[in-house]
C-alpha cells in the first residue's frame, strides 16, 4: 500500500444548487479566491467569475461572451495561453437539457488535451462536477484544493476541483 505524497486541502460547504454552478455566492467566492492571472471561462454561463476573463459559451443570451463558437471549437483555433481555465461543462444529460437545449457535450477527453495545451506551465484548471478530478497526474496535474458542496436534501453533493499543472 502506498501513501500519497501530496496533500490536497478539502473544504466542505453547505450551499443551495443553482441552474448555473457559480450563482451560489459561496461557490463563486471559492472559485474567485483560486483564480489567478489571465482567465479563460469555458461554458461561461451567466456568472462572471473575474473582471476581464475571456468568456466562451454557445448561448447568445449570456452576458459579455467573447466567443459563441462553443468550447470545443474555441480550443481548436485558440493560440493564446491562460493562467487559469474554468471548466464547468454540463455534468449530465439533465443539465444539458436545461442549459444547452439538449446538446450534451460528451467530447471532454479530447477537449482536455486542448485545455492542457492552452494553459501556461504552472497554471491551474478549476473544474466543477460530480467527479473529483478531471485532469489528473497523467496529464501532469496535481490536485491542490477541493471544494465539496453539499446542497442538502435529496440532491447529491458536487465538487469544485483546483488542479495545478506541474511545470514541464
Amino acid at each position: 500500500m502506498s501513501i500519497a505524497n501530496t496533500i490536497c486541502k478539502v473544504t466542505l460547504i453547505n450551499a443551495t444548487c443553482h441552474r448555473y454552478t457559480f450563482q451560489s455566492k459561496k461557490v463563486l467566492e471559492y472559485v474567485q479566491s483560486h483564480t489567478i492571472g489571465r482567465t479563460l471561462n469555458l461554458f461561461a454561463g451567466k456568472t462572471i467569475i473575474k473582471k476581464g476573463e475571456y468568456r466562451v459559451d454557445t448561448d447568445t443570451s449570456m452576458p459579455l461572451i467573447d466567443s459563441h463558437e462553443g468550447a470545443e471549437n474555441f480550443l481548436t483555433y485558440n493560440t493564446e495561453l491562460f493562467d487559469t481555465i474554468i471548466f464547468d461543462p454540463p455534468w449530465n444529460a439533465r443539465k444539458a437539457r436545461e442549459k444547452y437545449e439538449g446538446r450534451f457535450y460528451g467530447k471532454y477527453q479530447r477537449m482536455k488535451e486542448d485545455i492542457v495545451n492552452t494553459l501556461k506551465p504552472g497554471g491551474r484548471v478549476i473544474s466543477a462536477g460530480y467527479k473529483i478530478s478531471y485532469f489528473g497526474k497523467k496529464r501532469g496535474f496535481t490536485q491542490e484544493n477541493l471544494l465539496v458542496v453539499n446542497p442538502g436534501g435529496d440532491i447529491n453533493p458536487f465538487f469544485v476541483s483546483v488542479e495545478v499543472m506541474n511545470c514541464r
